[in-house]
């Protein structure tokens, strides 16, 4: 009997070993897609701001073009 307690204790430790270092992992893995996502907004934000810029530039050489066909 002695010898089956042990056996369940044994599997009992090595079953909380496994869910902590799958909960270590899980944590990493959140760690790195929310470095992901940052790192995806800011590039949007980025490329929205030069998406902006490049309009607000073609506006301006659309009117000039509209004034020297005039």
């Amino acid at each position: 009997m002695e010898e089956f307690r042990r056996c369940l204790e044994r599997q009992e430790r090595e079953r909380r070993e496994r869910n902590r270092r799958a909960d270590e992992v899980n944590e990493l893995q959140r760690q790195v897609d929310e470095q992901v996502l940052i790192a995806v907004a800011l590039e949007e934000e980025e490329n929205q701001g030069r998406r902006h810029s490049s309009q607000a530039g073609r506006r301006r050489n659309v009117e000039r073009h509209r004034h020297s066909r005039v």
